[in-house]
Protein backbone atom coordinates (compact mmCIF):
# COMPACT_ATOMS: atom_id res chain seq x y z
CA UNK A 1 0.00 0.00 0.00
CA UNK A 2 2.96 2.30 0.52
CA UNK A 3 3.66 2.28 -3.24
CA UNK A 4 0.02 3.04 -4.01
CA UNK A 5 -0.05 5.91 -1.49
CA UNK A 6 3.07 7.33 -3.09
CA UNK A 7 1.53 6.97 -6.54
CA UNK A 8 -1.69 8.74 -5.54
CA UNK A 9 0.19 11.45 -3.68
CA UNK A 10 2.46 12.13 -6.65
CA UNK A 11 -0.57 12.40 -8.95
CA UNK A 12 -2.23 14.89 -6.63
CA UNK A 13 0.87 17.06 -6.17
CA UNK A 14 1.62 17.00 -9.92
CA UNK A 15 -1.93 18.04 -10.79
CA UNK A 16 -1.90 20.86 -8.22
CA UNK A 17 1.50 22.07 -9.48
CA UNK A 18 0.24 22.11 -13.09
CA UNK A 19 -2.88 24.07 -12.13
CA UNK A 20 -0.81 26.48 -10.02
CA UNK A 21 1.58 27.19 -12.90
CA UNK A 22 -1.32 27.79 -15.29
CA UNK A 23 -3.10 30.13 -12.86
CA UNK A 24 0.15 31.93 -12.10
CA UNK A 25 0.76 32.57 -15.80
CA UNK A 26 -2.77 33.93 -16.30
CA UNK A 27 -2.81 36.19 -13.25
CA UNK A 28 0.74 37.42 -13.87
CA UNK A 29 -0.34 38.52 -17.34
CA UNK A 30 -3.24 40.51 -15.87
CA UNK A 31 -0.89 41.94 -13.26
CA UNK A 32 1.45 43.11 -16.01
CA UNK A 33 -1.48 44.68 -17.86
CA UNK A 34 -2.29 46.59 -14.69
CA UNK A 35 1.24 47.99 -14.54
CA UNK A 36 1.11 49.25 -18.13
CA UNK A 37 -0.90 52.32 -17.11
CA UNK A 38 1.98 53.48 -14.90
CA UNK A 39 4.64 53.12 -17.58
CA UNK A 40 6.05 56.57 -18.28
CA UNK A 41 5.38 57.82 -14.74
CA UNK A 42 8.72 59.06 -13.44
CA UNK A 43 11.38 56.50 -14.33
CA UNK A 44 8.96 53.58 -14.49
CA UNK A 45 9.45 51.82 -17.85
CA UNK A 46 8.64 48.45 -19.49
CA UNK A 47 11.59 46.67 -17.92
CA UNK A 48 10.59 47.98 -14.49
CA UNK A 49 7.04 46.69 -15.00
CA UNK A 50 8.32 43.21 -15.87
CA UNK A 51 10.63 43.23 -12.85
CA UNK A 52 7.82 44.33 -10.52
CA UNK A 53 5.53 41.56 -11.80
CA UNK A 54 8.36 39.06 -11.26
CA UNK A 55 8.83 40.27 -7.67
CA UNK A 56 5.09 39.98 -7.00
CA UNK A 57 4.87 36.40 -8.29
CA UNK A 58 5.68 34.81 -4.87
CA UNK A 59 2.75 36.63 -3.28
CA UNK A 60 0.50 35.68 -6.17
CA UNK A 61 1.59 32.06 -5.80
CA UNK A 62 0.83 32.15 -2.08
CA UNK A 63 -2.67 33.52 -2.72
CA UNK A 64 -3.41 30.97 -5.46
CA UNK A 65 -2.34 27.86 -3.51
CA UNK A 66 -5.77 27.16 -1.93
CA UNK A 67 -7.48 27.74 -5.27
CA UNK A 68 -5.05 25.45 -7.12
CA UNK A 69 -5.31 22.84 -4.35
CA UNK A 70 -9.03 22.39 -4.86
CA UNK A 71 -8.91 22.29 -8.67
CA UNK A 72 -5.77 20.14 -8.88
CA UNK A 73 -6.85 17.56 -6.33
CA UNK A 74 -10.28 17.26 -8.00
CA UNK A 75 -8.62 16.68 -11.36
CA UNK A 76 -6.22 14.08 -9.94
CA UNK A 77 -8.88 12.15 -8.03
CA UNK A 78 -11.28 12.43 -10.97
CA UNK A 79 -8.72 11.02 -13.38
CA UNK A 80 -8.10 8.09 -11.04
CA UNK A 81 -11.84 7.48 -10.84
CA UNK A 82 -12.35 7.70 -14.64
CA UNK A 83 -9.59 5.17 -15.27
CA UNK A 84 -11.11 2.86 -12.62
CA UNK A 85 -7.85 3.00 -10.66
CA UNK A 86 -9.70 3.98 -7.51
CA UNK A 87 -11.86 0.87 -7.80
CA UNK A 88 -8.81 -1.31 -8.49
CA UNK A 89 -7.04 0.11 -5.43
CA UNK A 90 -10.13 -0.48 -3.28
CA UNK A 91 -10.37 -4.07 -4.53
CA UNK A 92 -6.67 -4.57 -3.80
CA UNK A 93 -7.31 -3.74 -0.15
CA UNK A 94 -7.05 0.04 -0.07
CA UNK A 95 -9.52 1.58 2.37
CA UNK A 96 -10.95 5.06 2.51
CA UNK A 97 -8.80 5.67 5.54
CA UNK A 98 -5.70 4.97 3.43
CA UNK A 99 -6.94 7.44 0.82
CA UNK A 100 -7.61 10.02 3.52
CA UNK A 101 -4.10 9.61 4.91
CA UNK A 102 -2.65 10.10 1.44
CA UNK A 103 -4.78 13.20 0.86
CA UNK A 104 -3.79 14.84 4.10
CA UNK A 105 -0.12 13.94 3.73
CA UNK A 106 -0.22 15.69 0.39
CA UNK A 107 -1.93 18.66 2.02
CA UNK A 108 0.84 18.73 4.64
CA UNK A 109 3.39 19.15 1.87
CA UNK A 110 1.40 22.08 0.48
CA UNK A 111 1.01 23.63 3.93
CA UNK A 112 4.76 23.52 4.52
CA UNK A 113 5.36 25.01 1.07
CA UNK A 114 2.80 27.79 1.65
CA UNK A 115 4.22 28.66 5.09
CA UNK A 116 7.79 28.75 3.79
CA UNK A 117 6.73 30.91 0.86
CA UNK A 118 4.62 33.27 2.96
CA UNK A 119 7.12 33.67 5.78
CA UNK A 120 10.50 33.56 4.03
CA UNK A 121 10.02 34.89 0.50
CA UNK A 122 6.82 36.93 0.14
CA UNK A 123 7.61 39.64 2.75
CA UNK A 124 10.98 40.43 1.20
CA UNK A 125 9.92 40.25 -2.45
CA UNK A 126 6.88 42.43 -1.80
CA UNK A 127 8.91 44.97 0.16
CA UNK A 128 11.40 45.18 -2.68
CA UNK A 129 8.60 45.57 -5.25
CA UNK A 130 6.97 48.31 -3.19
CA UNK A 131 10.22 50.21 -2.71
CA UNK A 132 10.94 49.92 -6.43
CA UNK A 133 7.55 51.35 -7.33
CA UNK A 134 7.89 54.21 -4.87
CA UNK A 135 11.46 55.01 -5.96
CA UNK A 136 10.59 55.05 -9.67
CA UNK A 137 7.21 56.80 -9.47
CA UNK A 138 7.78 59.49 -6.82
CA UNK A 139 10.22 60.77 -4.22
CA UNK A 140 8.28 59.95 -1.05
CA UNK A 141 9.69 57.58 1.54
CA UNK A 142 7.13 55.47 3.39
CA UNK A 143 7.28 52.65 5.88
CA UNK A 144 5.15 50.91 8.53
CA UNK A 145 6.03 50.49 12.20
CA UNK A 146 4.25 49.45 15.33
CA UNK A 147 3.10 53.07 15.92
CA UNK A 148 1.50 53.44 12.48
CA UNK A 149 2.47 54.47 8.95
CA UNK A 150 5.33 56.92 8.47
CA UNK A 151 5.96 59.08 5.42
CA UNK A 152 8.51 61.71 4.50
CA UNK A 153 7.81 64.72 2.31
CA UNK A 154 10.92 66.90 1.95
CA UNK A 155 11.54 68.19 5.51
CA UNK A 156 8.22 66.95 6.85
CA UNK A 157 7.67 63.67 8.67
CA UNK A 158 4.11 62.36 8.80
CA UNK A 159 2.70 59.65 11.05
CA UNK A 160 -0.66 58.14 10.10
CA UNK A 161 -2.48 56.02 12.66
CA UNK A 162 -4.97 54.30 10.38
CA UNK A 163 -5.99 54.33 6.72
CA UNK A 164 -9.46 53.92 5.28
CA UNK A 165 -10.67 53.51 1.73
CA UNK A 166 -11.45 56.64 -0.24
CA UNK A 167 -8.17 58.38 0.69
CA UNK A 168 -9.23 59.10 4.28
CA UNK A 169 -6.82 58.87 7.20
CA UNK A 170 -7.05 59.18 10.98
CA UNK A 171 -4.76 60.07 13.88
CA UNK A 172 -2.34 62.31 11.94
CA UNK A 173 0.84 63.86 13.37
CA UNK A 174 3.07 66.06 11.20
CA UNK A 175 6.56 67.20 12.17
CA UNK A 176 7.93 70.11 10.12
CA UNK A 177 11.67 70.84 10.19
CA UNK A 178 13.69 73.69 8.69
CA UNK A 179 16.79 73.31 6.54
CA UNK A 180 18.97 73.10 9.68
CA UNK A 181 16.89 70.19 11.03
CA UNK A 182 15.29 72.34 13.71
CA UNK A 183 11.71 71.48 14.61
CA UNK A 184 9.38 74.31 13.54
CA UNK A 185 5.81 73.01 13.76
CA UNK A 186 3.99 69.98 15.13
CA UNK A 187 0.48 69.41 13.79
CA UNK A 188 -1.90 66.85 15.29
CA UNK A 189 -5.24 66.08 13.63
CA UNK A 190 -7.99 63.57 14.32
CA UNK A 191 -8.50 62.88 10.61
CA UNK A 192 -7.39 63.96 7.15
CA UNK A 193 -8.66 63.55 3.62
CA UNK A 194 -7.31 64.27 0.16
CA UNK A 195 -9.72 66.23 -2.03
CA UNK A 196 -9.19 67.99 -5.38
CA UNK A 197 -5.41 67.76 -5.07
CA UNK A 198 -5.22 69.21 -1.54
CA UNK A 199 -4.88 67.78 1.97
CA UNK A 200 -7.43 68.88 4.58
CA UNK A 201 -6.89 68.24 8.30
CA UNK A 202 -9.84 68.14 10.71
CA UNK A 203 -9.66 69.14 14.41
CA UNK A 204 -6.04 70.19 14.00
CA UNK A 205 -3.83 71.31 16.89
CA UNK A 206 -0.73 73.36 15.97
CA UNK A 207 2.35 73.82 18.12
CA UNK A 208 4.73 76.41 16.64
CA UNK A 209 8.33 76.67 17.82
CA UNK A 210 9.90 80.10 17.21
CA UNK A 211 13.21 80.32 18.99
CA UNK A 212 12.45 80.40 22.71
CA UNK A 213 8.73 80.95 22.13
CA UNK A 214 6.11 78.23 21.80
CA UNK A 215 2.69 79.04 20.41
CA UNK A 216 -0.30 76.66 20.39
CA UNK A 217 -3.63 77.03 18.63
CA UNK A 218 -6.41 74.92 17.14
CA UNK A 219 -8.21 74.84 13.81
CA UNK A 220 -11.41 73.01 12.93
CA UNK A 221 -10.21 72.53 9.36
CA UNK A 222 -6.72 73.19 8.06
CA UNK A 223 -5.40 73.20 4.51
CA UNK A 224 -2.03 71.43 4.45
CA UNK A 225 0.13 71.89 1.34
CA UNK A 226 1.97 68.66 0.58
CA UNK A 227 3.04 66.64 -2.45
CA UNK A 228 2.46 63.35 -0.60
CA UNK A 229 0.47 61.03 -2.88
CA UNK A 230 -2.38 59.34 -0.94
CA UNK A 231 -2.50 56.47 -3.43
CA UNK A 232 1.09 55.61 -2.59
CA UNK A 233 0.28 55.72 1.13
CA UNK A 234 -2.61 53.31 0.58
CA UNK A 235 -0.34 51.05 -1.47
CA UNK A 236 2.15 50.80 1.40
CA UNK A 237 -0.67 50.24 3.89
CA UNK A 238 -2.00 47.25 1.99
CA UNK A 239 1.46 45.68 2.14
CA UNK A 240 0.99 45.04 5.87
CA UNK A 241 -0.57 41.73 4.82
CA UNK A 242 2.82 40.65 3.54
CA UNK A 243 4.64 40.85 6.87
CA UNK A 244 5.57 37.67 8.68
CA UNK A 245 3.23 36.18 11.25
CA UNK A 246 5.57 37.20 14.07
CA UNK A 247 5.81 40.80 12.82
CA UNK A 248 2.04 41.07 12.44
CA UNK A 249 1.57 39.70 15.94
CA UNK A 250 3.98 42.30 17.36
CA UNK A 251 2.27 45.19 15.50
CA UNK A 252 -1.15 43.96 16.56
CA UNK A 253 -0.15 43.68 20.25
CA UNK A 254 1.57 47.07 20.13
CA UNK A 255 -1.50 48.75 18.65
CA UNK A 256 -3.83 47.05 21.12
CA UNK A 257 -1.68 47.88 24.15
CA UNK A 258 -1.55 51.53 23.08
CA UNK A 259 -5.32 51.79 22.52
CA UNK A 260 -4.95 52.11 18.76
CA UNK A 261 -7.20 50.51 16.16
CA UNK A 262 -5.92 46.99 15.63
CA UNK A 263 -8.81 45.23 13.88
CA UNK A 264 -7.08 45.25 10.49
CA UNK A 265 -3.81 43.84 11.80
CA UNK A 266 -5.65 41.25 13.88
CA UNK A 267 -7.68 40.14 10.86
CA UNK A 268 -4.61 39.85 8.65
CA UNK A 269 -2.79 37.93 11.38
CA UNK A 270 -5.56 35.34 11.68
CA UNK A 271 -5.85 35.13 7.88
CA UNK A 272 -2.25 33.95 7.72
CA UNK A 273 -2.68 31.62 10.68
CA UNK A 274 -5.81 29.95 9.26
CA UNK A 275 -4.44 29.60 5.70
CA UNK A 276 -3.05 26.06 6.35
CA UNK A 277 -6.45 24.95 7.67
CA UNK A 278 -8.04 26.27 4.49
CA UNK A 279 -5.71 24.19 2.33
CA UNK A 280 -6.51 21.03 4.32
CA UNK A 281 -10.25 21.79 4.19
CA UNK A 282 -10.31 22.31 0.42
CA UNK A 283 -8.34 19.15 -0.23
CA UNK A 284 -10.68 17.23 2.07
CA UNK A 285 -13.63 18.64 0.12
CA UNK A 286 -12.16 17.41 -3.17
CA UNK A 287 -11.68 13.97 -1.58
CA UNK A 288 -15.32 13.86 -0.45
CA UNK A 289 -16.62 15.00 -3.84
CA UNK A 290 -14.51 12.42 -5.69
CA UNK A 291 -15.91 9.55 -3.64
CA UNK A 292 -19.38 11.02 -3.45
CA UNK A 293 -19.81 11.43 -7.21
CA UNK A 294 -20.55 8.03 -8.68
CA UNK A 295 -20.84 9.25 -12.25
CA UNK A 296 -17.72 10.06 -14.21
CA UNK A 297 -17.30 13.56 -15.56
CA UNK A 298 -14.92 15.19 -17.97
CA UNK A 299 -11.82 17.03 -16.86
CA UNK A 300 -13.31 20.32 -18.08
CA UNK A 301 -16.34 19.85 -15.83
CA UNK A 302 -14.13 19.09 -12.86
CA UNK A 303 -12.06 22.21 -13.58
CA UNK A 304 -15.25 24.29 -13.83
CA UNK A 305 -16.65 22.80 -10.61
CA UNK A 306 -13.36 23.30 -8.78
CA UNK A 307 -13.06 26.88 -10.03
CA UNK A 308 -16.63 27.64 -8.97
CA UNK A 309 -16.17 26.16 -5.50
CA UNK A 310 -12.81 27.89 -5.08
CA UNK A 311 -14.29 31.25 -6.09
CA UNK A 312 -17.23 30.70 -3.73
CA UNK A 313 -14.82 29.87 -0.90
CA UNK A 314 -12.74 33.00 -1.59
CA UNK A 315 -15.83 35.25 -1.66
CA UNK A 316 -17.15 33.60 1.51
CA UNK A 317 -13.87 34.30 3.31
CA UNK A 318 -14.09 37.97 2.34
CA UNK A 319 -17.77 38.24 3.33
CA UNK A 320 -17.28 36.58 6.72
CA UNK A 321 -14.21 38.73 7.38
CA UNK A 322 -16.02 41.97 6.54
CA UNK A 323 -19.13 40.89 8.43
CA UNK A 324 -17.01 40.40 11.54
CA UNK A 325 -15.87 44.03 11.23
CA UNK A 326 -19.37 45.42 10.59
CA UNK A 327 -21.01 43.53 13.45
CA UNK A 328 -18.07 43.92 15.88
CA UNK A 329 -17.38 40.20 16.01
CA UNK A 330 -13.98 38.88 17.05
CA UNK A 331 -11.89 38.76 13.82
CA UNK A 332 -10.79 35.19 14.58
CA UNK A 333 -14.41 34.00 14.34
CA UNK A 334 -14.94 35.59 10.93
CA UNK A 335 -11.71 34.08 9.61
CA UNK A 336 -12.12 30.55 11.01
CA UNK A 337 -15.76 29.97 9.99
CA UNK A 338 -15.28 29.38 6.19
CA UNK A 339 -12.69 26.54 6.52
CA UNK A 340 -14.71 24.98 9.36
CA UNK A 341 -17.82 24.97 7.15
CA UNK A 342 -15.82 23.42 4.30
CA UNK A 343 -14.52 20.70 6.63
CA UNK A 344 -18.08 19.91 7.72
CA UNK A 345 -19.19 19.68 4.08
CA UNK A 346 -16.23 17.43 3.26
CA UNK A 347 -17.14 15.10 6.14
CA UNK A 348 -20.78 15.05 5.01
CA UNK A 349 -19.80 14.09 1.42
CA UNK A 350 -17.53 11.31 2.68
CA UNK A 351 -20.25 9.98 5.00
CA UNK A 352 -22.73 10.00 2.12
CA UNK A 353 -20.27 8.15 -0.11
CA UNK A 354 -19.82 5.48 2.53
Amino acid sequence: MRILRKYIGNNIISAIASVLVALLAIFSFFSFMGEIDDIGTGNFDWLSAVYVVFLEMPKLTYELIPFATLIGSMIAMGDLADSNELIAIRVAGGSKRDFAKTIFRSSAVLVVFALALGELIVPFSEEKATRLKIALKNDSDLTITGSGYWARDNNNFIRIGDIFSGQKFSDITIYEFDDRNHLKVVISASSANFDSGFWFLDDASLTIFDGSKVEANKRERLLWPSKLDPKVVEMVATKSSNYTILSLYRYWRFARDNNQKSDRLERIFWDKMVCPLGIVALMGLSFGLSFGNKRSSSASRRVLLGAGLGLFYHVSCQLFSQAAVVYSIVPFVGVILPPIIVLILAAAFQKRAA
